[in-house]
């Protein structure tokens, strides 16, 4: 995938800065090397990190 096809997905998915440095970071390596469905991959993977993250901040922050 080249740079600008990622720019042109990240806009469609409506991606922030932040999100789009964290999905780089994660795919740890050149952009060039991934395909369109790797991206799209670590994308999910990140998500699903983030609402497990959000489900234990809210559970423990209840418990206090």
């Amino acid at each position: 995938m080249r740079a600008d096809d990622f720019d042109r997905w990240a806009d469609r998915k409506r991606l922030t800065t932040r999100q789009r440095r964290l999905l780089l970071q994660h795919l740890d390596g050149p952009l060039d090397d991934f395909s369109v469905e790797d991206v799209e991959e670590a994308a999910r993977a990140l998500g699903f990190l983030a609402r497990f993250a959000r489900r234990i901040w809210r559970f423990f922050s209840g418990l206090f």
